[in-house]
């Protein structure tokens, strides 16, 4: 389950391995970059950023990445409770850890974008001949992570790539209704979870809409929508998959019920599991359903009074429903 629980870092992580050195090919990035949203800008959906987008990209909502080839794509990663210095501080930690392993980094530049703090990345992924460009951003209340990659041979797309990046404002006063872009209902009256933030194409729930679904400490729930597996044998392959990533990432599993899952005219398979995780309790709720036009995968995880909150999960989902489903 690593892919859609622990997306941040898990994600620079992955982007971070069998890094190479360019050398005496650094970008030039200016200590201040003018940061004005402009009618040619671009809103990335569910969040607050706004992007000059060249021709040739076009928006995947599966994925909330704007892709030119399947090598050559930028997606944002929006915290909107989470600080600038904490995003920061974490995302050094798995540089830092990444190095150890022997892995080095082309550029690490920071400067200020707009009114915002910006650090900029500059990798080199030799094992798969890509590079990547991850620019983090925000300020003390809000952080945003846009990563982008190409070809390592492609130097235009990667220039491109950054004027890309250098493009981005925030605009403050975008409500972003992520419900607009839903395609469930979802009942959360059982707790008092709100939405957060949608990240990778996942819809994230905190209580209250505050903290960072990322972090391993923070109850949250995620909804993401993949494509169709239309028989519920291969529903079931995935759901038990998911689950052994958690268990490859370190939960120890005490107790785990697995079922049939038939609810809304939506089929698939749910598990029900507490367990430790490093060392602490922690109940996880995870269904992987659909029918023939799309599969849902939800989960809920928490890590404080586990029983309630498992039975709570398993309230919510069963409450998701396809918003053009009918009884």
């Amino acid at each position: 389950m690593k892919k859609y629980a622990s997306a941040s870092l898990i994600w620079i992580t992955l982007f971070l391995c069998s890094c190479g050195i360019n050398n005496g090919d650094l970008l030039n990035i200016p200590t201040q970059v003018i940061s004005i949203k402009s009618a040619q800008h671009e809103n990335i959906k569910g969040t607050k950023i706004y992007v000059l987008k060249p021709k040739g990209f076009t928006y995947d909502l599966t994925s909330n990445s704007f892709v030119k080839t399947p090598n050559t794509y930028f997606r944002a990663v929006e915290s909107p409770t989470v600080s600038f210095n904490h995003q920061r501080t974490q995302f050094l930690s798995v540089i830092e850890d990444q190095k150890k392993r022997g892995y080095t980094i082309n550029q690490i530049t920071e400067f200020k974008q707009g009114d915002y703090n910006a650090l900029l990345l500059y990798a080199n992924d030799n094992k798969n001949e890509q590079q990547h460009l991850i620019l983090l951003i925000g300020n003390e209340n809000y952080s945003s992570m846009v990563y982008s990659e190409c070809a390592i041979t492609n130097l235009a797309d990667r220039d491109e790539l950054l004027t890309i990046l250098l493009s981005i404002c925030i605009d403050k006063s975008e409500e972003n209704d992520l419900s607009k872009i839903q395609d469930f209902i979802i009942d959360l009256s059982p707790t008092n979870f709100k939405v957060n933030c949608f990240q990778y194409g996942m819809f994230l729930f905190t209580p209250n809409g505050l903290g960072n679904p990322n972090d391993g400490i923070t109850n949250m729930l995620l909804v993401k929508t993949i494509s169709p597996l239309v028989s519920d044998s291969l529903k079931v392959n995935l759901g038990q998959k998911l689950i052994n990533d958690y268990v490859n990432g370190g939960v120890k599993v005490n107790n785990k019920l697995e079922n049939k899952y038939a609810n809304n005219g939506l089929t698939g398979f749910e598990t029900a599991l507490t367990g430790e995780f490093k060392g602490k309790p922690i109940s996880i709720y995870q269904i992987v359903f659909g029918d023939n036009e799309l599969t849902y995968i939800y989960c809920g995880i928490a890590y404080d009074n586990i029983n309630n909150y498992l039975t709570n999960f398993k309230t919510i989902g069963r409450s998701i429903k396809k918003k053009n489903y009918r009884k």
